[in-house]
């Protein structure tokens, strides 16, 4: 979880309100910096890669976080209608390593990548014995130990890249409908997690849509139809902003973000409601069962 948006529900001490449910099954919640949650040690490096382990983290994730934490400044200001195209492209590709960034998603495309290097499936020795030389061992296998015994983890790093700098699905992120929605102070405060966006079952469908809340009173989202757009906002407040706070929490994995100490009802009955695979444990599934090459791996389709 960026940092930067964890500070949009912080006071004046830099503290949120952290709940979480704990072996018992009872959620918890704790006044804590933000400094000191939303991050997993070690999350993006790849140890065997010796002085590039930390790529993903140092060259992908931080300036685009960073872009990223600019942007959110003129969002609130405009409601999404005066970044430039810049700005636009990179919210787009910021957006896409939301959902390919949880730790869960991580860890699986992590872990196929280093199991498909180190297991090649027959599709894998086809594409190999069409390409390899005559000089060339006769497996990929035997290629791949002695070419590279960290390819696995090479690949795991290659495959995080080329997820979140899909420029497919990022032009598509791009041409949604975009907008900000300001929540009135009358009303619950929106909450984040450890999913912090929601992203719907499909960009291109009628429904298709994106949605993160930027802090307690204003939220992102991105529409792919323009009346179904209309029908959302036009949503009595109450229940747009229950829906939204419901959104968040249900697919969250272990942590929910308030402002507040008041939240523990609804978190309780909410965190974790629905067990829906993240992004990277789909693809990692995918890829497993449909024997795809890992040299030229599905990526995801809006």
């Amino acid at each position: 979880m960026p940092k930067f948006l964890l500070k949009q529900w912080t006071d004046v001490q830099g503290k949120l309100v952290l709940y979480r449910r704990v072996p018992t099954g009872q959620v918890t919640k704790d006044r804590v910096s933000a400094k000191s949650v939303g991050c997993e040690d070690k999350l993006y490096t790849f140890e065997e890669l010796g002085e590039h382990a930390t790529v993903i983290e140092t060259k992908l994730m931080s300036p685009l976080d960073d872009k990223a934490g600019k942007i959110v400044a003129s969002l609130i200001e405009s409601g999404g209608h005066e970044l430039t195209e810049p700005e636009m492209i990179w919210w787009s590709h910021f957006l896409l390593s939301m959902i390919m960034r949880t730790p869960e998603s991580v860890k699986s495309l992590k872990a196929v990548a280093v199991e498909m290097w180190d297991a090649p499936n027959a599709k894998i020795q086809a594409d190999y014995d069409n390409l390899k030389g005559e000089t060339d061992p006769a497996t990929f296998e035997e290629w791949a130990a002695a070419d590279s015994p960290e390819g696995g983890q090479l690949l795991g790093m290659k495959l995080l890249n080329s997820l979140t700098m899909n420029k497919n699905v990022a032009e598509y992120i791009r041409g949604m409908s975009w907008s900000v929605m300001t929540i009135d102070k009358g009303l619950p405060p929106l909450l984040t997690s450890d999913r912090a966006i929601f992203s719907s079952n499909g960009l291109k469908k009628y429904d298709g849509q994106l949605i993160m809340p930027l802090g307690p009173r204003h939220m992102f989202c991105a529409f792919n139809d323009k009346d179904y757009e209309k029908e959302v906002q036009n949503m009595p407040a109450k229940l747009l902003v229950d829906t939204a706070r419901k959104l968040i929490t249900v697919r969250a994995q272990a942590h929910v973000y308030a402002n507040n100490m008041k939240e523990t009802e609804f978190v309780s009955k909410w965190l974790g409601y629905e067990k829906i695979a993240s992004m990277g444990e789909q693809l990692a599934n995918g890829w497993k069962a449909e024997q795809t090459s890992v040299t030229n791996p599905a990526l995801p389709q809006p």
